[in-house]
């Protein structure tokens, strides 16, 4: 059997990788930093906080919270508002005063004298990042339920608009057909108001001495039998309205060739009118006359 001359051969060690120095830990550890404290920058620049900040914020080693950091800025930027004023010596929060003793609140959005930047810096100095994402959803969520709102009124208001629109053509159609009715219907109501100031004649006091009253009544008498006639009323009250106004007509009549022809005109009309049961004896009374 051969033998290795070298000896039995040692177990192999693995190599390790050197240690790294002090210096390279250094290093990562300081680049670390430096993007914690460049990705600070960046939030603050989005949301507006850099210009306004008075100290900076303590750098650790360690993982920081965003939320944290925001509200430290919000809360420089709140204090630097109060010790500047408005330019005629009133702090943030004497201002704030004013408009609450107005009724006016500029942090309520419902309000009218609502001030967004107030808002905004209100909201970032109290807020942590999970309350700000919370209220950014919750605006997200108001602003579609006003925009649904808004699309209903006005798909609601377009449906009535086309309803009216249908309405009126509906009226348009049938509005000559209501004019010609309303205007049979105002013939009509003529005729009618003709027929009864015709009929409901008074009949005044006789006075046989007025020689233009007499005539009047007589010509009254005259046109409601006519009326009478026409309208086909019982012979008794036919003859009841002639023998009213007889006496009158026959004393014009009296040498008078114009009331003559009109007394023969009222006896014409009696006769025309068929006799009653108990019409006979008067009809042959009046033509004997």
């Amino acid at each position: 059997m051969a033998m290795n001359p070298a000896g039995p051969s040692a177990p192999s060690t693995p190599v390790s990788a050197p240690a790294p120095t002090r210096r390279g830990s250094a290093l990562s550890a300081g680049g670390s930093v430096e993007q914690r404290r460049a990705r600070r920058e960046q939030l603050r620049e989005f949301y507006g906080l850099k210009g306004d900040a008075t100290t900076p914020v303590k750098e650790s080693g360690e993982r920081g919270e965003l939320g944290e950091d925001i509200r430290v800025e919000g809360r420089e930027r709140r204090g630097a508002g109060e010790g500047k004023g408005n330019g005629k010596g009133k702090g943030k929060s004497e201002e704030d005063a004013e408009y609450q003793g107005d009724g006016v609140d500029p942090l309520d959005i419902d309000s009218r004298g609502f001030d967004a930047t107030k808002y905004y810096e209100d909201l970032i100095a109290r807020s942590s990042l999970s309350d700000l994402m919370q209220r950014a959803s919750a605006l997200s969520s108001d602003v579609g339920n006003l925009q649904s709102s808004r699309h209903s009124l006005v798909y609601n208001h377009h449906h009535q608009l086309f309803s009216a629109g249908d309405t009126i053509s509906i009226l348009n159609s049938r509005t000559p057909q209501l004019l010609s009715i309303v205007a049979k219907l105002q013939d009509s109501f003529s005729s009618i108001s003709q027929l009864v100031d015709a009929v409901a004649l008074s009949d005044g006091p006789r006075d046989d001495t007025d020689a233009g009253k007499l005539e009047a009544r007589v010509r009254d008498g005259l046109e409601r039998l006519r009326l009478m006639v026409i309208a086909e009323e019982p012979p008794e009250n036919i003859r009841t309205c002639f023998e009213g106004f007889r006496a009158d007509v026959e004393a014009l009549a009296e040498g008078n060739p114009e009331w003559d022809g009109v007394l023969q005109e009222c006896r014409d009309l009696v006769e025309a009118v068929p006799p009653g049961p108990s019409g006979e004896l008067q009809l042959a009374e009046v033509a004997a006359a």
